[in-house]
Order: structure tokens, then C-alpha cells, then sequence
């Protein structure tokens, strides 16, 4: 009996169930992969592909390579050379494919990020896997046509992989309707108290892209940022940024503004030193200070998902924050869920990357959203009066060369320096990413925290003895604010002198910030040959108060009846009766005279200091009830010269 030719044989075969769904398996691999690649968004159906087309990949990657190098062997001696050195094409291309898989799969689940490299390497070898592989079982099934069988036999082969393919579909569409997400409560509650007008947010120039409240799981949660941005969350902690709505001074005058205004007045604060209270609604009557995710200031995600800015840059918390899109098992409670979303984050990186690291970010219009500050009729209720305004001294002064970056020294260039880093973000700034202590002037923060690390880098920062060796060739060289003596060479009955103070490194006035409460001032002496001193100005006394006749760097506001604002009761204030910091590239000069008695021995020697401490001690006594405290000062630079006398 003679045996079945071996064309028909192999046209049946192309009816196997098994072979159908194999391919339909590996169709779905293929249009799963298109679809990661190229689809926009992050709907739940592409996330469950993602999880299926690595795990599908994953188990069948063993049985396939035995299949595959087995049918390899078999087809070896095949007279058909070029179809042989495809199929050897599309072996080698599918096991490069799977190999990069399984690089790409090991990154995403246990490293910090997918690198590029292994990114771009499997697209590619899929794509030649899928496209060398599909010609050479096209071609091979197409020289069966002779076969009777064949319509029959390649109609149920497309059928099966059809359903192979199409139950795969079918699973992903069927997770993603099963599938709960957190329910968020967003919008404007009832009984949400509007005396600003519509905006929820009002008085201050804050919103959402929704024009509502979010829900504060959508805005804290900063400790979970550390897991895979451990470096940068590490130096956020110690950053004034953290602590912006925590600061003991902070809460004395939130405290008193409640007491005189009502707490909705303190969303005017809030938009900068508490984002996540007043987008999640908390500044409202009722609730105290100490709300769920307000210990985190200015939390990772109220400053990174700020979509864009609201208008010009007017400041007092002008941006419009967008809550980023929520990955699968986000807020899901076990070690499974969570592991899966870190999972679908760093293989499906790009919604994360376009809801928070926006190109503006490290533009100065962004940094003017909070530091750029007025006050308008409906907080102090006689009209506008503007505040501190660094992005504008920044504009106007000499490290702002419009039309010319390269010459120009922003924010982010000064404050945000860069560092080696460990980050998963460190390969766009060759190996480095932008410090997140926000290295400034404020030195009252680290102290309280014994921060060490953070309080010396502060003092080195105000005493002009950082080094940032990517701007040096851009900046000032030398103390940051030096001050030098003019005086003649001799006096006799009276000496007159003058102390220069120059502001020669920083992009903005100094001081800056809320100067009513800010204190700089100039500590000067006049000492003769014996030591005896002859003249002193801007001395501590007992209770540690500067003496009311020293130079201060500062401003004086007042309110409708003249009153001194003297405890940044802003909502009070109408208009400034003095203003005085040294602009950018400028300097200003302190008068000084005096009586030389008679006796006194030459030389005279005249010594200065110009000194600084965050908060003035009036304030750190109503912050902290009078019991003690004051803030360190730090002697920002020193001058001394000497004068005869005439005989």
C-alpha cells in the first residue's frame, strides 16, 4: 500500500489546533509589542497587554527555542538554501527578541528603570523576529498550494490563530473591564466655603486642570517616590521645600491669620507653602493645620505634576497642576500589587515622564509661580502691593541675557546644582541630575532638623564659598556679598566713615524673601589702640535683639493707620514705609559718624560684619511663646581698616 504524498501530508498538518494557536500566540506577541510601542495614553487594556505579552513571552520562550532549534536541525539539509538562511534568520532575530525580553522584563520588575538600550534592542530584533518569521511560514505554507487539502488546511490554520490571537485580545479587554481602580473623590465638596468667589482656590492664583478639588491621595505620598528615587527624595527631606508648611514660624502666622480672616484666607499661603491642603481642600473652616499629606510641603507630585502656568507669571502660586495618570494597582495594599505597578511603570515610562518631568520645569517661570509675591484688596482689603519678586530681579539683572542661554545663569543653574547621582534619571544629565536640597539662604531649617550636612552647605551658600564648577565661568568669583570701609587715613574730634555692602553673585536682591521678618544688618565697631571701644552699631543684646540703630537690610510695611507690620501679618499690610536690599551687581552704602573722645589712642581700628539669620528674634519669640529660642546668625563677610589720629 502505497503511503499519502507528502505534500498533502503537510497541507493536513496546517490544520492542527496547535499550530494555529502557536501562531495566533505569536501574532499577539507581535501586535502586543506595535501596540506598547506606538499606542498614546495608558489605558488599562494596553497595561494588561504589556503584562501579558511579557508573561505569555516569558513561559513560551523555553518550549519555542526547542521547537525552533529542533525544526532548524530537521530543515538543515533542505536543497531550498535561501528558505533555509531565512528560517536561520528568523531563529537567530526570535532568540535575540526573547533574549532582550527577558533584559527588558528582569529591568522593569527588579531594577531601578528599563534602560534604553535594552529598549531599542528588542523593538528591533521583534520587529526583525516578526518580520523574517511571518515570510518564511507565508512562504512555506504558500508552496502547499498543490495540495488538495489545502484551502481546507490553511482556512482552519487562520481560524485557529485567529482564536489563539483573538482569546488573548479578548482576556486583555475582559482584565481591563474587571479591573477597579482607586476610587478618587475629586471635585468641590458640598459645604465647601467660597467667600473669593468661584475659584476654590482663591485668594491665591492656584487651580487644577478640572478647575476643582483632588483628592489628597493624588497629591502626597512623596515616600513612595523614594523607592526608585531614593538619592533625590533623600535630598528633598532636607530642603526648605519640605518643611515649607511644617516651619514653626509658618504656623504662628497661619495661626493668626485664622484667628483675624478665617482659615479660607490661608489658601492664599497655601498654594506655595501647603499644595497639598489646598488642592485636597483642606483650608476650610474646621479642619486644623495638620492635615493628611500637609507634613510634605511641597510634596514630589504637587510640584512635578504642575501642568503648566496660569497666565503671566504673576506669582502667588500661579500654575495649574494635573494630577498624573494612575498606573494599574496603584493604592493597592501587598507587596503583589505594588511590585506590578513598579512593574508597568518603568516598562511604560512615558506617561510618567510627560505627567511629571515637563521641559518647563527647570525654566525660572516656573520658580516664579511661588517666589513672586503680592498682595491684593481682597486679603489686606485696601488694594495691591507687591511682595518679594526674585524672578524678576532675575529678569532684569545681569545673569539673565535674553536671547542668549548659554550665557545665562536660572534658577535651577545656582540653586539646583548638579550632583553624581544614582537616579534612574541620570543618564539626560550625563551621569548627574539637578540637587534637590534647593541649597538658599535658609538657614533656621536645617538647624531645627540638626541637619548638619544641610546647615553647612547653607552657610557655605550665604558666604559665597560654593563651588559649581558647571558656572563658574558665569559667575562672580569671590564672597557673595563682601563689604568693604571706606574711611580717610586720619581723623581728629570726629570720624565719619562708610561700610559698602555689594551683592556680587546673586541672581536677585539680597536679602530677598519676606523681608519684614528676614533680618541683615551691619554689626560695626570703632575700637581704639588700648581695645577700648569707641563707637558700636548693630550689637545683640541680652535677649538677643539687634539695637534698634543699626543698618538693617529690610522692609518696614505698614497698615491703614501706619501701624509697623511686625509679624507677617500681610493681610494687614497697605504699603511699605521703607524697602532696602542691594540689587543684583549693585552695591549700597551705610553712613557712619562719631565723636572721637578726648585721649583716645591711634590708631582707631574700624571692624564690620555684615550678618544674617533668617528669622528676627521678635518673631522667633511669638513662634515659640518667648521661650528662649533664637535662630543662628551667620557673618556673611567681615572688613576692618585702620585710621590715625591727627595730633
Amino acid at each position: 500500500m502505497s503511503g499519502e504524498n507528502p505534500l498533502e501530508s503537510k497541507a493536513k498538518r496546517l490544520a492542527s489546533p496547535l499550530l494555529g494557536v502557536v501562531v495566533g500566540l505569536f501574532l499577539f506577541e507581535f501586535l502586543s509589542g506595535a501596540m506598547i510601542t506606538l499606542w498614546p495614553g495608558l489605558s488599562a487594556w494596553l497595561q494588561f497587554g504589556a503584562l501579558l505579552h511579557t508573561a505569555l513571552g516569558l513561559v513560551f520562550i523555553v518550549p519555542f527555542a526547542i521547537y525552533a532549534w529542533t525544526h532548524a536541525w530537521r530543515a538543515h539539509d533542505s536543497p531550498e538554501r535561501l528558505m533555509v538562511w531565512i528560517g536561520y534568520a528568523a531563529l537567530a532575530a526570535v532568540s535575540l527578541s526573547g533574549l532582550t525580553g527577558i533584559w527588558a522584563a528582569a529591568a522593569s520588575a527588579f531594577g531601578e528603570r528599563l534602560p534604553d538600550s535594552a529598549r531599542f534592542l528588542h523593538l528591533w530584533t521583534s520587529c526583525a523576529a516578526g518580520a523574517l518569521t511571518f515570510y518564511h511560514l507565508a512562504r512555506s505554507i504558500l508552496r502547499l498550494r498543490q495540495a488538495a487539502a489545502w484551502p481546507s488546511s490553511a482556512l482552519r490554520l487562520l481560524s485557529w490563530t485567529g482564536v489563539g490571537c483573538g482569546a488573548l485580545a479578548a482576556l486583555t479587554v475582559v482584565l481591563a473591564a474587571v479591573y477597579r481602580p482607586v476610587a478618587y473623590q475629586d471635585g468641590t465638596p458640598k459645604g465647601y466655603s467660597l467667600p473669593y468667589g468661584p475659584n476654590p482656590f482663591a485668594p491665591s492664583n492656584a487651580t487644577t486642570a478640572s478647575g476643582g478639588i483632588v483628592d489628597v491621595r493624588r497629591l502626597m505620598g512623596s515616600e513612595g517616590c523614594a523607592d526608585c528615587h531614593r538619592q533625590i527624595y533623600d535630598e528633598w527631606k532636607a530642603s526648605a521645600h519640605r518643611w515649607s508648611s511644617t516651619d514653626l514660624v509658618y504656623r504662628a502666622v497661619e495661626n493668626t491669620m485664622i484667628a483675624k480672616s478665617g482659615k479660607e484666607a490661608t489658601r492664599y499661603c497655601a498654594a506655595c507653602h501647603d499644595p497639598v491642603a489646598l488642592l485636597s481642600g483642606a483650608n476650610n473652616p474646621g479642619s486644623g493645620l495638620d492635615t493628611p499629606g500637609s507634613e510634605e510641603g511641597a510634596s514630589c507630585v504637587s510640584c512635578h505634576a504642575i501642568r503648566e502656568l496660569n497666565g503671566k507669571t504673576e506669582g502667588n502660586g500661579n500654575y495649574v497642576f494635573a494630577p498624573p495618570r494612575d498606573y494599574l494597582f496603584t493604592g493597592y495594599q501587598g507587596r503583589a500589587g505594588k511590585q506590578l505597578n513598579y512593574f508597568l511603570l518603568r516598562s511604560l515610562p512615558r506617561a510618567h515622564k510627560e505627567d511629571l518631568a515637563k521641559a518647563f520645569h527647570g525654566e525660572p517661570e516656573l520658580c516664579a509661580a511661588c517666589h513672586k509675591q503680592f498682595i491684593d484688596k481682597e486679603v489686606n482689603h485696601f488694594g495691591w502691593v507687591q511682595l518679594q519678586n526674585q524672578y524678576d530681579d532675575w529678569r532684569k539683572g545681569r545673569y539673565h541675557v535674553e536671547g542668549h542661554p548659554e550665557k545665562t545663569l536660572a534658577c535651577k543653574d545656582c540653586h539646583m546644582r548638579l550632583t553624581a547621582s544614582q537616579d534612574p534619571s541620570r543618564g539626560r544629565l550625563g551621569g548627574k541630575h539637578r540637587s534637590h536640597r534647593f541649597i538658599g539662604a535658609n538657614q533656621a531649617i536645617p538647624w531645627l532638623n540638626k541637619d548638619a550636612e544641610q546647615m553647612r552647605l547653607t552657610e557655605e551658600w550665604l558666604k559665597g564659598q560654593a563651588v559649581i564648577p558647571e558656572i563658574q565661568d558665569r559667575w562672580s568669583e569671590g564672597t557673595a556679598m563682601p563689604i568693604h570701609i571706606e574711611a580717610p587715613e586720619t581723623a581728629s574730634g570726629k570720624l565719619k566713615w562708610q561700610v559698602i555692602v555689594t551683592n556680587n553673585k546673586a541672581g536677585h536682591s539680597v536679602p530677598t524673601g519676606p523681608l519684614d521678618i528676614i533680618e541683615t544688618w551691619l554689626e560695626v565697631k570703632v575700637l581704639d589702640a588700648k581695645g577700648k571701644t569707641l563707637f558700636a552699631s548693630g550689637e545683640l543684646d541680652a535677649k538677643n535683639y539687634v539695637d534698634k540703630g543699626a543698618f538693617f537690610f529690610r522692609s518696614l510695611g505698614v497698615d491703614e493707620k501706619g501701624a509697623h507690620i511686625d509679624r507677617h501679618n500681610l493681610w494687614d499690610m497697605v504699603g511699605q514705609k521703607t524697602k532696602r536690599a542691594v540689587f543684583v551687581g549693585y552695591s549700597d552704602a551705610a553712613p557712619y559718624e562719631t565723636a572721637l573722645p578726648k585721649g583716645a589712642r591711634g590708631p582707631l581700628k574700624i571692624t564690620a560684619r555684615l550678618r544674617y539669620r533668617k528669622f528676627n528674634q521678635f518673631i522667633a519669640d511669638l513662634a515659640t511663646g518667648n521661650n528662649g529660642t533664637t535662630f543662628p546668625v551667620t557673618d556673611l563677610s567681615e572688613a576692618q581698616a585702620t585710621v590715625g589720629l591727627a595730633r
